[in-house]
């Protein structure tokens, strides 16, 4: 999704710059500045909304505003619109907070608000509303529920602590896991593996109210992020970071054997080549090392959390050739 276009912003890069750079990005005062603005923008465009229902009473405006203008929402609203993609932390091995996401989306809407009309700051309040509303975005707070339905029964309800189930080098992924009995009967409730821990408490808080029958939703969504829960190791060939399997061109796994090319198409050896390496490059090195007596060479591979790192090393008529290739995995 085009985040210039949702906030209005593709004339002012600077600005749009500006609302996605938060502290851990290299960002200061003027994101700071943004997100303050944009936080006040959006209470008055909310408390404005909300008001045209006539709901006059203060505690009840207060509960719609914040069902709106909270964390949890507006950090769903943002992996939604990936902001997070835009997003570029000076670690690479940090995880955008969510905090900085909610940030960064109050940021937007006040750079929103220096360039445009209050009525245009309306327009896109109301765009931002209706995604959430679409795609249920709102914190119904089903761990204050449950502990809520335990209280109203004379007991205490102690959640567990999320235990993390991915390993040290792997994106972070925690689980929460709830045993209780009510009235006799035995509740063992699993989350999914989530993120944060918090969204597994929600989710299997969540998973709780339904197997009570107190809600109709199995669970909480959410929607995974491409970066910030990604964690990128250091490159290095310690074997304790990463783990390559090596193979090798001309020789190991790829053995040399006769290959005949094809005289159908009547193509010289470069002219095959080049068409080749257009489609399948690492196997026309393959196969030309079993054409070519001066070409042999290894290849090690890696699977990285975030995707496959081939580490390419060729020998050809006494040179030596390396080379790196990534890409992510699907």
């Amino acid at each position: 999704m085009n985040l210039r276009k949702v906030f209005s912003l593709e004339e002012n890069e600077e600005l749009y710059n500006n609302a996605i750079t938060p502290k851990s990005c290299g960002g200061g005062d003027d994101f700071k500045y943004l997100a303050l603005l944009g936080d006040f923008v959006l209470n008055l465009t909310l408390f404005n909304h909300f008001s045209k229902d006539e709901i006059k009473n203060s505690g009840e405006l207060t509960k719609k505003i914040q069902s709106i203008h909270n964390e949890w929402t507006l950090c769903q609203l943002g992996d939604f619109l990936g902001i997070v993609d835009e997003m570029n932390p000076k670690d690479l091995n940090y995880k955008i907070s969510d905090n900085e996401i909610k940030e960064s989306i109050e940021a937007l809407i006040g750079a929103n608000n220096k360039i445009h009309t209050s009525s245009d700051n309306d327009v896109i309040v109301e765009r931002l509303m209706d995604i959430i509303k679409e795609n249920d975005f709102y914190d119904s707070n089903p761990v204050g529920k449950l502990i809520e339905f335990f209280h109203e029964r004379g007991r205490d309800l102690t959640f567990p602590d999320p235990i993390r189930i991915s390993k040290a080098n792997e994106p972070p992924l925690f689980r929460c896991i709830i045993k209780e009995s009510i009235e006799g009967e035995v509740f063992v409730i699993i989350s999914k593996d989530l993120s944060r821990k918090c969204y597994a408490r929600k989710d299997a808080a969540q998973k709780f109210l339904y197997k009570l029958g107190l809600t109709d939703k199995d669970g909480i969504g959410i929607k995974s992020r491409k970066k910030g829960v990604t964690s990128i190791p250091k490159l290095s060939l310690a074997n304790e970071e990463i783990i390559f399997s090596k193979s090798s061109i001309g020789g190991g796994y790829f053995k040399q054997e006769s290959m005949e090319l094809s005289t159908e198409t009547g193509e010289k050896i470069v002219e095959y080549a080049i068409r080749k390496a257009k489609e399948k490059p690492f196997f026309l090195l393959i196969s030309l090392s079993g054409r070519l007596d001066t070409l042999s060479g290894s290849a090690w591979h890696a699977s990285l959390p975030n995707g496959e790192l081939i580490l390419l090393h060729l020998k050809l008529d006494k040179h030596d050739y390396f080379d790196i290739g990534f890409a992510e995995s699907k």
